[in-house]
């Protein structure tokens, strides 16, 4: 169970998050499981979300840089 909480927030999992996805551990179920799996998605979506604005955040850098450079 450590090594799977440990999983969770090597993938970026909230600890909130994290505690939503113990009843999902303490009793397996067909339920428990497509729950988790929603709870997951939610936070790829999250990941995702924040590395697209890091992604345009990185562009506008990009932008600065080259600008500066031109003189």
């Amino acid at each position: 169970r450590v090594r799977l909480i440990q999983a969770f927030l090597a993938a970026g999992l909230s600890t909130g998050t994290i505690a939503e996805m113990v009843p999902c551990m303490a009793e397996p179920s067909a339920d428990g499981a497509r729950r988790a799996v929603e709870l997951l998605e939610r936070e790829r979506a999250r990941v995702s979300a924040v590395m697209d604005g890091l992604a345009a955040a990185r562009s506008a850098l990009d932008d600065l840089i080259e600008d500066n450079r031109r003189y």
